[in-house]
């Protein structure tokens, strides 16, 4: 360790007399007694020689005021394993600052202090732990500590400029901290060069007075801003573990750094490097927990579920079935498909395919279709409302209008499977967040990160895990088409699903409303391509087509999906949408005012186009009157609107029906209409064919008269006198899904 006297200490040793003559003159002159060997060998000349410049140096010329090397290395560790939680870090780390502050004292007392005049002593400052404390507070933020040492720094040394370099331990270099951006250069400098190279290789404290004459002075790595350097005191930043964090450097004070300086610097860069220890460990846990969140992100819902042989066969073995056996309304535009119960969306969804033709038309491939629809029902995350039963009602929707003559006049086979194909994955993966929340500054997520640059980040992802499915070699139902033919329907999907974001609806409007004002051509590619977006659009909002308890039940699911995500804003320190804050969330009024915006203007374009879905219009128009009449007993009774509760009240409903009834007696018939429980989820007789198979009364290959359309007399008759017809000639009673029944029974209530 080298130690600095001043010249009245000096003067006391017999072979000083030249360095007190010189220090009569200049009584700040200080002498440097010894010095610490360089242990780096490729320069070994180069320090031999600056040794013997610096061994005898001690008058008022000297480059160096001091060169420090009297650190004490910290005895007490407060830094090894760091606990993540910040106030449990200073509790810990509180008593050992304390030791090691008092250590320092301790030290102090023994040193020799400096004075600019003779007759006067002047006290180094003290760091409190107040400083240490706010320090540690500031841990998360690792930019914020800098700014807050570096101004802590410069209001004791009053220094001018500073400069912060971070010692990266896997190339050995010192890299440049930028002070505007708080974020590293890129500017890295090798180890014992320059002033900054030497004190980060030595770990000592320099004091430089005049930087011209100092042989260690670099200006490319030295001056690191505009203005000149004149004198400089660096020093290290070094943990409790002896390992370098990086070095600070103040620049040029008047007249030049004092030892009080010196003495203050010895003392805070131990709070310091401690503290920007943890910050550094807190970044890279943060760092982790951002990976960590990017996996998450990217992971797509239900890839890691193994489909189960059991259920593809289930589906692959299962009798092609004719659309009633589901229910006697499933073809009808105000049916709630819910109702049919979840155990048969599996099924349905493999009808929809063969009533459409599409199987036999494309030689969809049966078992991969079935993986296909149980590959993509797992893929829907158990959010509230953007969940599978929510793409399965779509899809029937979309069903309904693609088997309507008006469609398939106005649009082709491949279109009409395209639509099918995107109606079914249009929502997949969705995380229950909107595009907004996806695109938050403050909290951009990695799909926004993704998609951000071409905008509808979710709608975007959803077609991205639609074509990734699509060509896996399990769900490939496309296999047999040309390669002219996969890439137009691919291209179709991509269109139709981004449709389904309501501000590009919004954007087309007025050119829909254009195509129907002029009539629809269907030679016209921009005209086919917006009847698609309409299609998919009014597919997306048919919950609110059908009966008003119906609407009310999806209504509650998208607000329960709404809140979760204002609570999520609210964690974030972000201010929620008011329809998203479960405080402030008025349903009915954020109601009315959608479906009058977008709900019933889409449906009303919907039946002039297609003929057969004009109850669909008269329907949303209807709930959009019933929603009016429960916000006028809402208001009258301010009370009930606790939360989401009122909308499950049916006294309230029936209250609701009776309002409209006086208005308008067609409107409340609609509103209120319901669906009795359907026989296809109940007793389901069952006979076999020549070939063996068993099939109920509802297969398709037994009941060929009973397809619409086909003239048979078949199709006239309502489900209970088939099921007595076929009771005549059945071996025995079949069972199906009874357990389920009462399940869907109580579902549909």
């Amino acid at each position: 360790m080298t130690v600095f006297t001043g010249a009245a200490t000096a003067a006391k040793s017999s072979t000083s007399s030249t360095s007190a003559n010189n220090a009569s003159a200049s009584p700040t002159v200080w002498r440097k007694t010894s010095h610490p060997p360089l242990h780096f060998n490729n320069n070994e000349t180069r320090n031999r020689n600056l040794q013997m410049q610096l061994k005898n140096r001690g008058t008022k010329d000297d480059w160096g005021a001091s060169l420090r090397y009297d650190i004490e290395e910290p005895t007490s560790s407060c830094s090894s394993g760091l606990p993540i939680d910040v106030p449990i870090v200073r509790k810990l780390s509180r008593p050992l600052i304390q030791q090691q502050q008092q250590k320092m004292e301790d030290l102090d007392e023994t040193c020799s202090v400096s004075s600019t005049d003779s007759d006067r002593t002047i006290l180094s400052p003290t760091v409190p732990m107040s400083i240490f404390d706010k320090f540690l507070c500031l841990t998360s933020n690792l930019s914020g500590l800098i700014s807050c040492i570096i101004a802590e720094a410069r209001k004791t040394t009053e220094c001018e400029q500073y400069a912060v370099f971070f010692y990266d331990d896997d190339n050995k270099k010192m890299v440049l901290f930028n002070n505007e951006t708080m974020l590293m250069t890129g500017k890295a400098y090798e180890l014992n060069t320059g002033i900054v190279g030497r004190v980060g290789a030595t770990q000592r404290t320099m004091n430089i007075r005049d930087v011209s004459r100092c042989p260690f002075f670099v200006s490319d790595i030295d001056e690191q801003f505009d203005v000149k350097a004149r004198n400089i005191l660096a020093f290290p930043l070094v943990d409790s573990s002896h390992s370098l964090i990086g070095v600070i450097v103040l620049y040029n004070k008047t007249p030049g750094f004092s030892r009080n300086d010196e003495k203050f610097i010895k003392r805070f860069s131990y709070f310091v490097a401690n503290a920007i220890a943890h910050a550094i460990l807190a970044k890279q846990i943060e760092e982790v927990r951002t990976r960590i969140h990017m996996v998450e992100e990217f992971k797509v819902q239900g890839e890691d579920v193994v489909i189960e042989e059991v259920d593809i066969m289930r589906l692959v073995n299962d009798p092609l079935r004719d659309w009633r056996y589901f229910s006697q309304n499933f073809a009808d535009f105000s049916f709630p498909p819910r109702s049919v119960g979840e155990n048969h969306f599996h099924k349905a969804s493999m009808m929809f395919f063969e009533d459409l033709g599409f199987s036999m038309q494309y030689k969809l491939n049966k078992r991969k279709l079935s993986f296909l629809v149980l590959r993509v029902s797992v893929g829907y995350r158990p959010v509230p409302y953007h969940n599978w039963s929510h793409a399965f009602a779509v899809t029937h929707f979309c069903w309904l209008t693609l088997r309507t003559d008006a469609i398939r006049r106005a649009l082709n086979d491949m279109e009409r499977l395209s639509l099918l194909i995107a109606c079914l994955c249009h929502d997949i993966d969705h995380r229950g967040t909107t595009n907004s929340f996806q695109m938050q500054s403050l909290q951009k997520t990695p799909l926004s990160v993704l998609y951000s640059t071409e905008g509808s980040v979710l709608e975007r992802h959803h077609f991205a895990q639609t074509i990734k499915l699509l060509q896996q070699e399990e769900c490939s139902i496309l296999e047999n088409l040309p390669a002219a033919d996969f890439r137009t329907i691919v291209n179709t999907i991509r269109e139709v699903i981004l449709a389904t974001d309501i501000s590009a609806h919004l954007k087309k409007q007025e050119r829909i409303k254009t195509m129907i004002r002029e009539g629809y051509n269907p030679m016209s590619f921009d005209h086919r391509y917006l009847l698609m977006c309409l299609v998919m659009t009014a597919s997306d909002l048919s919950d609110q087509a059908k009966n008003f308890h119906n609407a009310k039940r999806i209504a509650e699911n998208i607000y329960l999906e709404f809140f979760a995500q204002g609570d999520l804003e609210l964690q974030l320190g972000v201010k929620p949408l008011e329809m998203m804050d479960r405080t402030n969330a008025y349903v009915p009024t954020v109601q009315i005012d959608f479906l009058y915006k977008i709900g019933v203007p889409v449906f009303q374009l919907l039946a002039t186009v297609v003929p057969e879905g004009k109850t669909t219009a008269e329907a949303i128009e209807a709930n959009h009157m019933c929603w009016v009449a429960l916000d006028e007993e809402c208001r009258n009774n301010p009370a009930a609107t606790n939360e989401l509760e009122y909308l499950r009240d049916e006294q309230l409903e029936r209250r609701i029906y009776e309002k409209v009834r006086k208005i308008d007696p067609r409107a409340a018939e609609l509103a209120s209409k319901r669906f009795e429980p359907v026989y296809a989820n109940g007793t389901v007789p069952q006979t076999q064919d020549i070939l063996d198979h068993r099939f109920d009364g509802y297969d398709k290959k037994y009941q060929l008269g009973c397809h619409p359309g086909s003239g048979g007399s078949g199709g006239q008759m309502n489900g209970k006198q088939q099921i007595r017809s076929l009771q005549k000639t059945k071996s025995k009673t079949h069972f199906v899904n009874v357990g389920y029944t009462f399940c869907s029974i109580l579902n549909f209530l």
